[in-house]
């Protein structure tokens, strides 16, 4: 549903930053003249302000988008790939940067997304890491959701105090978001993959493979897949 609102705006960040830029303009250029009544003084300090608003978010989008792709060859991915033997992929014509592949017999994808990050921490982006799993179901056949909105009770972590990390649930895997700073380890990583597998077998949940992965995605893929626009065919 996500995905078919936005397939109504431009095709890439750049027409949706200018719109909302315009947007902005706009508000803050009525905002102004209401209060002063001069049109000229108005037009040019909202043309400014969100000028400015337009470079700042376009810089980010250019360096996150770097980034994204550039991690593969970093030394914690690297390093996941030599030790633990992920494999990386791209895909959508070099859109989608990550690393998948099964780590204690279950199908793992990690991925950086430079547009989301934890609350409290909103200049650290996130590392992504999802554990693929049956999606439970009741005797009927029909998802338990009622499990599932139980693990995710049971694990969230949004009461914390300034947490590092965040667990979301869905139907057909368990994701941790991380934030990602130059201080965060190729340690830090892997327990937190454990700590999704511990999740998996403490809740009864079994893995699938990754053609089982493609098929649910297939399916619905708002459901089944990675939360990050890029990974999606545009």
């Amino acid at each position: 549903m996500i995905r078919k609102i936005f397939s109504y705006l431009p095709d890439n960040s750049f027409g949706i930053y200018f719109i909302g830029s315009l947007l902005f303009f706009l508000l803050i250029a009525t905002a102004i003249y209401v209060t002063s009544g001069e049109l000229y003084n108005s037009l040019l300090i909202a043309g400014i302000i969100a000028g400015l608003t337009f470079v700042a978010t376009s810089i980010s989008e250019v360096r996150g988008r770097k980034k994204h792709r550039t991690i593969l060859e970093g030394r914690l991915f690297t390093r996941l790939c030599a030790e633990l033997g992920f494999q990386k992929e791209h895909l959508n014509n070099n859109q989608y940067f990550g690393l998948k592949g099964v780590y204690d017999q279950y199908f793992f994808r990690i991925y950086y997304n430079w547009n989301t990050s934890l609350p409290g921490r909103m200049f650290d982006r996130e590392i992504c890491m999802m554990i693929y799993i049956e999606p439970p179901t009741k005797a009927d056949k029909s998802l338990d959701l009622e499990h599932l909105n139980s693990i995710s009770s049971k694990y969230d972590t949004r009461d914390e105090l300034n947490p590092n990390y965040q667990v979301f649930v869905a139907p057909s895997y368990i994701a941790i978001n991380r934030g990602f700073t130059f201080l965060t380890s190729y340690r830090n990583i892997v327990d937190k993959l454990d700590q999704l597998i511990q999740i998996a077998i403490d809740e009864n949940l079994q893995p699938i493979d990754e053609s089982w992965v493609q098929r649910l995605i297939d399916e619905d893929e708002d459901r089944h897949g990675p939360l990050i626009e890029t990974f999606y065919k545009q």
